[in-house]
């Protein structure tokens, strides 16, 4: 289960002065950052069947790895996401969802939803639905007794030839109690002019295709 808190901007150049806060910098660990490229692609058959489902599969180059990740039965409360998530890593960016089936990923499917939605595409061809860029400088924080990755995203949402900015963080429980998450994000809220953001990256996306 991935369990995250979106924050998004409310004004994008902000987010050089949460970085250079004394107070965040303080909650960071001596690591440093981690700066990746990201490019996602997301796909689904043109019908929309992974979609009806409540599920999005993307692939997605972070660095020079390509990660292809299922997400399905999400729920979202004041910016928090928490959706069952399958990760699988492969050599380029087409879509291959039967690879899940055959992978160790299956092995975490005890309700059997990753293989209802590969049941429910079938053969049917998959088709780009919209992708996202974007560059990503992750730290390690520390908040009570709980992990978290704070990873500032700052790139486009696009689809359908449309395009939109995006700057958000993303706050991953990596280990501890989500109410640490909840509460670092509260705290967020109070310093910075940020706001829970209830849509994904990928709900936003389709949105721009409704337009």
């Amino acid at each position: 289960m991935e369990t995250e808190l979106k924050l998004r901007f409310l004004d994008p150049k902000s987010r050089a002065t949460v970085l250079a806060d004394e107070w965040f910098q303080a909650l960071a660990l001596p690591d440093p950052p981690e700066e990746t490229h990201m490019e996602a692609i997301y796909y689904d058959t043109a019908d929309g069947r992974l979609h009806a489902r409540r599920a999005a599969f993307r692939i997605r180059l972070e660095g020079d790895r390509w990660i292809a990740t299922i997400k399905a039965r999400g729920k979202v409360s004041e910016g928090l996401h928490q959706r069952l998530e399958w990760n699988l890593e492969q050599e380029d960016d087409r879509p291959d969802l039967p690879a899940f089936g055959s992978s160790r990923a299956i092995e975490g499917d005890g309700e059997g939803i990753l293989h209802e939605l590969i049941e429910a595409v079938g053969d049917e061809e998959l088709v780009e639905v919209c992708r996202t860029e974007f560059d990503r400088l992750a730290f390690l924080v520390g908040y009570g007794d709980t992990l978290i990755e704070a990873a500032f995203d700052s790139g486009t949402l696009e689809a359908d030839g449309r395009s939109v900015p995006m700057e958000e963080i993303e706050l991953e429980l990596k280990e501890g109690d989500v109410r640490d998450l909840i509460l670092l994000g509260d705290e967020m809220t109070d310093r910075f002019p940020v706001v829970p953001e209830a849509r994904s990256k990928y709900a936003r996306c389709m949105e721009l295709k409704k337009k």
